[in-house]
């Protein structure tokens, strides 16, 4: 287990393919505030993730202040904090949740005042997350600027209940169904390994629905590597997308 904080929240590390909260499989705040277990550091850490993203997120890191809690005697208190603060049927008051597939940052508020003032500030989209994820090809070979606006509406799919569509035609339209969620994605690049064929993209959202950052750069034709639901590829056994920092 990994805990870190700052002065408003504690950060948990969610493996990746663990879901965040309750739901039909066992979750993160099953293992950890139920049960009061911890999961398998091979589910937690991914060897293979490049040196450049590592460093990356490592100073986004120290630029939020965010320590790493090194004394494993209050991993215990902590987490028995929370739970006397907060409840089950309110998920102990997770502030964010990420997909099974998607490892990184869970964060807790540490209380009542902290929690209100998040949700109110969420409400009113003063809250943006930033992500960091690579994806197979460079999206920027043709622009001038390193930067993209995917805007494209979002809806449940009308005949899989595991997948949105981006609408980006009226051939799309007949495969939706429910609520239009206007939402943007904001993608700039970080780094472009031409050997590996691999970008590393900095990604920022302040409106969010199920699924965007997938099927947004689905959309533009460059998902992000082995993803297995808007892309062809078959690898489900990988790390695919790293949260790391809201503001």
């Amino acid at each position: 287990m990994q805990i870190y904080q700052n002065t408003d929240f504690y950060f948990f590390r969610k493996p990746h393919w663990i879901a965040s909260t309750f739901g039909k499989e066992k979750s993160f705040l099953d293992y950890y505030f139920l049960e009061k277990n911890s999961l398998e550091l091979d589910l937690i850490s991914y060897k293979g993730i490049d040196s450049f993203t590592t460093e990356y997120i490592d100073a986004q890191i120290k630029s939020l202040n965010i320590e790493l809690i090194q004394d494993f005697s209050l991993y215990a208190e902590i987490i028995q904090g929370l739970i006397n603060i907060f409840w089950k049927e309110k998920e102990f008051w997770l502030l964010n949740r990420l997909d099974n597939d998607t490892w990184w940052l869970l964060y807790f508020a540490k209380s009542q005042e902290i929690y209100d003032k998040y949700k109110s500030d969420q409400q009113q989209n003063l809250v943006s997350k930033l992500y960091i994820a690579q994806t197979k090809g460079n999206p920027f070979f043709k622009l001038e600027n390193k930067t993209i606006n995917i805007n494209s509406p979002i809806m449940h799919h009308k005949f899989n209940k595991d997948r949105m569509v981006c609408l980006k035609n009226l051939w799309d339209e007949k495969k939706w169904t429910g609520k239009k969620h206007l939402v943007e994605t904001n993608v700039s690049l970080l780094n472009f390994d031409n050997q590996s064929n691999i970008s590393t993209l900095l990604i920022s959202i302040s409106k969010w629905i199920r699924h965007q950052i997938r099927v947004h750069l689905s959309s533009i034709w460059c998902p992000i590597i082995w993803e297995s639901i808007y892309s062809n590829s078959k690898n489900i056994d990988f790390l695919h997308l790293w949260s790391v920092w809201f503001k």
